[in-house]
């Protein structure tokens, strides 16, 4: 591989940047006039909901998105591992926790960006590195479109479910796709995409299944996360867990090929409100959906901690390391 997947071949003009910065600024005053909009007309509902907050599943819903992010690393240190880089889980950590907080920057790449650059210093390949982030998003995608597919079977009285049952026979498909022949062709056409160089995966079927299963593990507990929270608002029964998985699948792959926007913002909670308008009121809803993303948002603070724990645990080790060898020297 000549160059990193995810990287241009060539810089962007200083007009395509000022074009890309206008394009944002439009959609997110766009999401922040309808969200606005829309709180306004609901405010009467808002203000005299009788509202209620369970603290014991708002812990098990914070609980469970730790985990959850823990997991997302040690997926990412695993596909290393099948790509021929083997490295401690410590680092690995390390560089997941601190490039992911970037994700809240405008643009949307930092995350990748600041991944790319952590993982140089500590001595990775660069292009192995990159190939395990495209993967990643390729599995993290297809794993929520199942999911979503899935979850449709348990959405009852639901119009939207009806007319996307079609695509459920799709998903024996998709399995097929992420063979790696027909997974290096999506991989080659992403990378196109991206004007950057590719080489085919060298990962047999049975590893890109292994790793596809653990992210179908790590968006069902996602999705429970977002149903624990929403329990903490509103008393919804077992039946909407199911749906409440599904619903933050879709918000979550929808969000994500939104790429004017850092994170899906706005987007992911007007499809997450929509969604689930048809099972609980506006009110809760509304608040359920904005609330997580500040949920989310605490989270991945936490998470970002413990990964300057562990730098500063790597730097102290370096200091006594270097100590050391000036010892030595000295005698």
């Amino acid at each position: 591989m000549t160059g990193d997947i995810i990287h241009e071949t060539q810089k962007p003009s200083r007009r395509r940047k000022w074009l890309l910065r206008v394009g944002q600024v439009i959609v997110l005053g766009l999401i922040a006039y309808f969200w606005g909009r829309s709180l306004w007309s609901s405010w009467s509902d808002l203000s005299s909901y009788q509202w209620r907050f369970n603290a014991g599943y708002l812990a098990a819903s914070l609980v469970l998105l730790l985990i959850h992010i823990y997991l997302l690393a040690q997926i990412w240190r695993w596909t290393l591992g099948k790509l021929g880089l083997r490295r401690p889980w410590v680092e690995t950590t390390r560089i997941w926790a601190l490039s992911q907080i970037a994700r809240y920057l405008p643009g949307g790449v930092w995350d990748v960006a600041g991944r790319l650059v952590l993982a140089s210093r500590a001595g990775y390949s660069r292009s192995i590195v990159s190939v395990s982030i495209l993967l990643e998003m390729v599995l993290q995608t297809v794993s929520a479109i199942i999911i979503f597919l899935v979850s449709l079977l348990f959405w009852q009285d639901a119009t939207i479910a009806r007319t996307a049952l079609w695509a459920i026979p799709l998903i024996p498909a998709g399995l097929v796709a992420l063979h790696p022949r027909f997974l290096n062709t999506i991989l080659g056409l992403a990378a196109r995409l991206m004007k950057a160089d590719f080489k085919p995966v060298p990962l047999r079927y049975r590893d890109v299944f292994s790793l596809l299963s653990l992210h179908l593990l790590a968006r069902m507990m996602i999705g429970s996360g977002f149903y624990l929270f929403a329990l903490a608002v509103y008393p919804w029964n077992l039946a909407g867990w199911p749906v409440a998985v599904g619903v933050f699948a879709a918000a979550w792959v929808i969000g994500f090929l939104v790429v004017f926007v850092p994170m899906g913002l706005g987007v992911r909670e007007g499809v997450m409100t929509l969604l689930l308008g048809a099972y609980l009121p506006v009110a809760p809803a509304t608040v359920i959906t904005i609330g997580f993303r500040i949920w989310i948002a605490l989270r991945d603070i936490i998470f970002a901690g413990l990964g300057w724990l562990l730098n500063m645990r790597r730097d102290r080790s370096d200091d006594q390391e270097t100590g050391r060898f000036d010892s030595d020297l000295i005698q």
